[in-house]
C-alpha cells in the first residue's frame, strides 16, 4: 500500500465510507497469493474496508466480471 492509498483509506474509514480493494494488472504478477494475503492483513482492522479483494487484468479479462457484479449490487 502506497502512502497516498493509506491516506485515502484513513479518510474513508474516518467517514465510514465502505470501499473495496481492487488489484490491477495481476497478469504481470508471478505470485498474487502473497500480495493478497499481505493486503488482507493490512485491511483487517480497517472498519470500512470490504473484506474481499478483487484481482483484475483488463488485458486478460480477469476479474472484470466480478467488478461489474459488485457495481451492479449498488445500482439496483
Amino acid at each position: 500500500v502506497k502512502k497516498n492509498d493509506e491516506e485515502v483509506m484513513n479518510v474513508l474509514d474516518g467517514f465510514a465510507v465502505t470501499y473495496q480493494i481492487i488489484l490491477t494488472k495481476v497478469d504481470k504478477i508471478v505470485e498474487s497469493t502473497d500480495i493478497v494475503q499481505r493486503m488482507e492483513a493490512q485491511i483487517a482492522n480497517r472498519p470500512a474496508a470490504h473484506p474481499t479483494i478483487i484481482l483484475t487484468s483488463a488485458e486478460k479479462f480477469i476479474g472484470i466480471r466480478e467488478v461489474q457484479m459488485e457495481i451492479l449490487k449498488f445500482t439496483c
